[in-house]
């Protein structure tokens, strides 16, 4: 009661209004930053300090010290570290002058505090840079849990408390790192407050304890949490409290030292039992893999990230290449270096959609592709990217809804839950259809059962080419595809003359422009070939000049309508897919489902108004090209090229 009045008086609030949880948070707290000052006054005997430090936790946690391991007690100095460092840095950061003295900063700092932290004399750029991004995460939790005004007066806040803490301008922040600031600190701050709460009612069953959810709710600030909404930020609060376990032991020089770090850390998984209260173990189960195999990704991720972006020199980048193998292999993942990249560049572009309103979402997708290009993505693939996060998203909606449903079978709005999360993220309300449903449905059920997701690639190339109109074309849909077929004539079928077959011609309205796209099949070609068609694809659409004549154009002596490629993307197309039997445990036997998917003959009708008034239904079915010469699948029909133009 006497710390309960304490806290309430720090608080400025009655003793009565502190939850038990709150307590055990700030009792927690505390002992973190007097183990932190131990570990910055201490001597040459190490070892006794680390003692003191575990005395310090576990009279703190209601633990005896011998229940304190050496990877606990690690994890809370990290934590102790970041706080440090962003308000370090912040100091530093306002003092400095230009950019060479923010540099010093960075530099001196940051290898001052890790050396405290873990005991190492020397930290690779990728250390520091990581550790520079969490002491932002550490201002943004600040900012979040303080901040009383408007959503936007408390961005602003946290875009220059965040900035500092990084050693950064506040102007050099992009919207996408601010949202996504934003949102991690929201959840750590509601990461704290559930464990916490699970710490509390360890000692009392009846312990009272903060609304986690409403933590992350006030951060965000914008408004409550929908059932929906509640369901993906548990599974989000899950994922990130094994990132975070996962991230401390990728230190490991070995798999099996890696093993002994994460069966240290065993609170997490109590954690995830509070997260999940209320159901089945089953279910419990599979989220929890779920979660642990997502935060791999993750947390190898960005090691790389961290590492790539301070690289300088071809050498540094491929030593950066070489270390995201080593780490992959040390936690366990077994698919290939390039595959857990693009798992880990499709949760990116997911993050940053989320993390964005619908009205800033085109913007933030697109600064999130900048990031990934400079990571190594090239510009032409980033629409194979996109696609993975979109559908990825969907399916974890339909997981996470199926999950909390009683209905036997799947529950209809299971199938809504995953239609709304598409369209929403992906910008279009005409992206949905029988196909993608199936994909998805079967992706989320893969997820719900605990199966391991593994990337897959097509013998296709998908092309996306965005254009500057508002509304689709069938005729700029076909000069699009004639130039498409001339660049495939280059690559013919072996044995035979044959053209590549170009399959699934559309065009449909994403954030609020057309996008046009077909997918070339690279049947009998190897991977440099199949990436020598994208880059060639890309660059002759890129160069392009397509001209075609709207309806309700006037055609003499008047200025004639616009419409010009102003993006493309082209790579080789890849899916999620997932083994035959489920896998719970690191042991478990499995087996890959090969089946390719059978293109469908769905047809999709594009309703556009021009500038005239004149509205127009165009339908285009997904095999076969649209206009005048759809059955003999040529596509110069009503397209007339630059070079004609002076003949209207």
């Amino acid at each position: 009661a006497k710390r309960a009045q304490q806290i309430a008086d720090s608080m400025g609030r009655a003793s009565g209004e502190v939850k038990d949880s709150e307590v055990r948070e700030f009792l927690e707290e505390g002992a973190e930053e007097d183990m932190w000052s131990i570990m910055k006054s201490c001597g040459e005997d190490r070892e006794a300090c680390l003692e003191s430090a575990k005395e310090m936790l576990g009279t703190a946690t209601g633990k005896g010290k011998s229940d304190i391991s050496d990877d606990m007690l690690e994890r809370r100095l990290n934590n102790a570290m970041k706080n440090e460092l962003a308000e370090s840095m912040a100091a530093c950061t306002r003092a400095a002058t230009d950019e060479m003295a923010r540099k010093r900063c960075r530099e001196t700092l940051t290898d001052q505090l890790l050396s405290t932290a873990d005991n190492r004399t020397k930290h690779s750029k990728g250390d520091k840079n990581q550790a520079l991004k969490e002491a932002g995460e550490a201002a943004a939790k600040d900012v979040v849990k303080d901040c009383q005004g408007t959503r936007e007066e408390c961005l602003t806040r946290l875009r220059e408390k965040a900035a500092e803490s990084m050693g950064r301008r506040p102007e050099d922040l992009t919207e996408v790192e601010v949202e996504r600031l934003n949102k991690e600190g929201s959840k750590e701050a509601a990461k704290e407050s559930i464990k916490s709460c699970t710490s509390a009612k360890k000692d009392n069953a009846e312990a009272s304890c903060d609304d986690f959810l409403a933590v992350y709710a006030a951060g965000r600030g914008k408004g409550d949490l929908d059932a929906a909404e509640q369901r993906r930020v548990k599974q989000e609060l899950a994922e990130d409290l094994e990132k975070d376990d996962i991230a401390l032991c990728l230190k490991s020089q070995s798999r099996e030292e890696y093993n002994t770090c994460m069966e240290n850390l065993e609170e997490t998984s109590h954690v995830q039992d509070e997260l999940f209260s209320g159901l089945e173990e089953k279910v419990k189960d599979a989220k929890k893999k779920r979660a642990k195999d997502d935060a791999a990704v993750d947390a190898v991720g960005e090691i790389f990230r961290s590492c790539m972006e301070e690289a300088e020199t071809d050498e540094e980048k491929e030593e950066c290449k070489k270390e995201i193998k080593e780490r992959s292999e040390i936690a366990g993942l077994e698919e290939d270096e390039d595959d857990v990249l693009l798992k880990y560049k499709r949760n990116v572009v997911a993050e940053s959609a989320r993390a964005c309103d619908a009205s800033k979402r085109s913007e933030c997708v697109h600064q999130a592709k900048e990031e990934l290009v400079k990571l190594g993505l090239k510009r032409r693939a980033f629409g194979v990217v996109k696609k993975l996060a979109d559908l990825k998203e969907a399916a974890e909606a339909f997981a996470e809804c199926q999950e909390a449903s009683s209905v036997d079978g799947v529950d209809d709005t299971c199938i809504e839950a995953a239609k709304a999360t598409l369209e929403d993220l992906s910008g279009s309300t005409e992206i949905w259809s029988d196909e993608i449903q199936a994909k998805v449905q079967a992706l989320g059920e893969a997820l719900t059962e605990g199966r391991e997701i593994l990337i897959r690639k097509l013998k296709q190339v998908l092309v996306e080419a965005i254009s500057s109109a508002a509304t689709c074309s069938d005729a700029f849909l076909d000069g699009i595809i004639d130039r498409v077929m001339g660049v495939a004539k280059n690559f013919t079928v072996p044995g035979s003359d044959k053209d590549r077959d170009i399959t699934d011609k559309r065009c449909r309205v994403t954030f609020g422009k057309a996008r046009y796209f077909c997918k070339v099949s690279t049947e009998g070609m190897d991977d440099d070939e199949t990436q020598q068609l994208s880059d060639d694809i890309s660059e002759d659409l890129t160069t392009a000049e397509i001209t075609v004549r709207r309806l309700g154009e006037r055609r003499l002596g008047e200025r004639r309508l616009s419409e010009t490629i102003t993006e493309t993307y082209a790579d080789q197309e890849v899916e999620e897919t997932s083994t035959t039997s489920s896998s719970t445990s690191a042991g478990a036997e499995s087996t890959t489902e090969r089946t390719e998917t059978e293109a469908t003959t769905a047809t999709t009708t594009t309703e556009s108004t021009m500038p005239d008034g004149e509205t127009t239904t165009t339908t285009g079915g997904t095999e076969n090209p649209t206009g005048a010469n759809a059955a003999a699948g040529s596509c110069f029909g009503a397209v007339v090229l630059t070079a004609l133009t002076s003949l209207l």
